[in-house]
């Protein structure tokens, strides 16, 4: 029932030509919010909604999606979260079902769309596909995200590649075989190379300037100390310009969330390459900012360490002892193990770029190797990235060793290249490496 006595369903059946207080234009969390504190004042209103609830959460987002933020953080006005579920990670059903069933109690109506808003007199005239509505004041609660960015370079890509952005993106098992090169390495982009990753999938990704923070430091999750820090309460005007800018900082929410990180992703097999510039035909052509990508994001980790750090000690406050980076990097799920002609292995990662009439080179600076039975360690992928020494992760050393003499080999420190050579596909003619039909292109935001 309504705050006037009235059914839901008897108030919002048929719009035709009807009059409302407010109007709110989106029935996602917050045009559900809004409507909830209307209702408690009183006020006649409208919730319309052109899909269903929640209609982004249904259907732009991959089968496996999670929110980065612990359940706690999902806050609706009158809504209680279980007890014991706070820390819990919300997955994309779980939410949508939340939504559909607080919408209940709320003027909702489904189905209908507005498609034109504007002022007539002191009041607003909306049209939708229902009819005429007119208010007193409308909110605008569409989001800001609905439509996809896609770079121009795109239409320039052959017919052949399949070219998905992140929000039609649903499972490894839903796409062709093949390899897959994920552009973006922001929130959307990282978790898909990762899924794609551990479902077998080469994956190639370009990354992007990104900050990250460890999932859980000293004890506690990286959202707790967030708001302990006060960041959550700070408003636009008191964030710097370049904060304003910058993305959401990488994190997973899936699997009980975990660090998400570059090289985390690359101890996984993802092949990390640098921002995305120029497409001609079929040849990718790639900057040489992996590394610099890498460090920005090592840098942002250490600024929140070292903000974490210098709160506790101000403040006294009890709390764990700072994890070592190696362990923290390595606290994510473990990848699956791929079969590479019979063998099992997990492949140490390649940092590379695409240079014009070239294909694909090793990282500037670096400087091949030339070890013994070099040969006989290749191995052949058609089409794809293949390092001239093959380097194995040990399950049970838990560090990276030669596959025949087992001798210990030394990580690259945080944000540098790795010293390996790439062997170089076959050019045409023309000095061109072409993308074999069959791959796959996914556009993320960033």
């Amino acid at each position: 029932m309504t705050w006037d006595g009235r059914s839901t369903v008897e108030m919002i059946t048929s719009i035709g030509h009807q009059r409302r207080d407010v109007v709110v234009v989106g029935a996602g969390q917050a045009g559900l919010a809004v409507s909830w504190n209307l209702r408690l004042l009183g006020i006649d209103h409208a919730v319309l909604e052109r899909d269903r609830v929640g209609e982004s959460w249904r259907s732009a987002r991959w089968d496996s999606f999670t929110l980065v933020t612990p359940a706690w953080m999902t806050r609706l006005p009158g809504l209680t979260q279980p007890p014991g579920t706070g820390a819990e990670f919300t997955t994309r059903d779980d939410l949508v079902a939340m939504l559909e069933a607080y919408s209940k109690q709320l003027p909702v109506r489904t189905g209908v769309e507005v498609t034109a808003l504007q002022r007539a007199g002191r009041r607003y005239q909306l049209t939708t596909s229902e009819g005429v509505l007119t208010a007193r004041a409308v909110v605008a609660a569409t989001g800001a995200l609905r439509r996809p960015v896609i770079p121009a370079m795109a239409a320039r890509l052959p017919g052949t590649l399949l070219q998905l952005h992140a929000g039609q993106y649903r499972n490894p098992a839903a796409l062709p075989p093949g390899a897959a090169l994920v552009v973006g390495s922001g929130q959307s982009g990282a978790q898909i190379a990762e899924e794609l990753a551990h479902a077998g999938r080469q994956v190639f990704l370009a990354t992007s300037q990104v900050g990250r923070t460890p999932r859980r430091y000293r004890g506690r999750d990286a959202h707790d100390w967030a708001q302990e820090l006060g960041l959550h309460d700070r408003s636009a005007d008191q964030a710097r310009p370049e904060e304003r800018r910058a993305a959401n900082p990488l994190l997973a929410g899936a699997h009980g969330g975990h660090t998400l990180a570059l090289q985390q992703l690359a101890r996984d097999g993802v092949v990390l390459l640098g921002r995305l510039v120029d497409v001609t035909g079929t040849t990718l052509r790639f900057s040489d900012s992996a590394a610099a990508n890498l460090h920005y994001g090592d840098q942002a980790a250490a600024a929140f360490r070292r903000a974490v750090d210098e709160h506790i000690r101000r403040h006294h406050l009890p709390a764990g002892r700072p994890r070592s980076r190696r362990a923290a990097l390595s606290a994510g799920p473990k990848p699956e193990q791929a079969r590479h002609h019979g063998r099992r292995h997990h492949h140490r990662h390649l940092v590379c770029r695409i240079q014009p009439g070239h294909g694909l080179d090793r990282p500037a600076g670096a400087r091949p190797h030339r070890g013994h039975n070099q040969s006989r360690r290749r191995h052949r992928h058609p089409g794809a990235v293949h390092a001239r020494r093959t380097v194995a992760y040990s399950p049970r050393l838990g560090h990276p060793v030669r596959r025949r003499h087992r001798r210990q080999q030394h990580r690259p420190p945080p944000g540098r290249l790795p010293r390996s050579r790439v062997s170089r596909p076959a050019p045409d003619r023309g000095g061109r490496v072409a993308a074999p039909a069959g791959r796959l292109l996914i556009h993320t935001v960033l």
